[in-house]
């Protein structure tokens, strides 16, 4: 017989990961600067974009910001059971929403410059 099928193709899962030697508990992470959680990207080069493509962009991001702020200015509403996690839990959460604010911030602003170089 062969190995399982498929597995080549699909990320490894935790308990596939820890029987790997060698490998450290942060392994399964898609990069080493990815928040805990957090799904990296790598963010698109900008100045292969045109213009309506640049403005999708920052529309996308302003509304992922919206959706953020809304987060962490009513976690209660947007967090079922905000109330049943620990004051760590809460912060982490926190943590997380503003670094993705940040992130998606800095992301519209890229976007932004790189528009309005293109309008020269």
């Amino acid at each position: 017989m062969t190995s399982p099928p498929k597995t080549s193709s699909l990320p490894p899962s935790r308990p596939q990961a820890s029987t790997q030697s060698g490998s450290t508990s942060q392994a399964p992470k898609p990069t080493a600067s990815t928040p805990k959680g957090g799904i990296s990207q790598k963010p698109p080069d900008y100045t292969k974009l045109n213009a309506s493509e640049l403005q999708k962009v920052m529309g996308s991001d302003t509304k992922q910001i919206d959706s953020y702020r809304s987060k962490v200015n009513n976690p209660r509403a947007n967090y079922p059971n905000w109330n049943s996690l620990s004051r760590e839990q809460q912060g982490v959460l926190m943590r997380q929403w503003n670094d993705e604010i940040r992130r998606h911030e800095a992301s519209r602003a890229t976007a932004q410059r790189t528009l309005s170089q293109k309008g020269r």
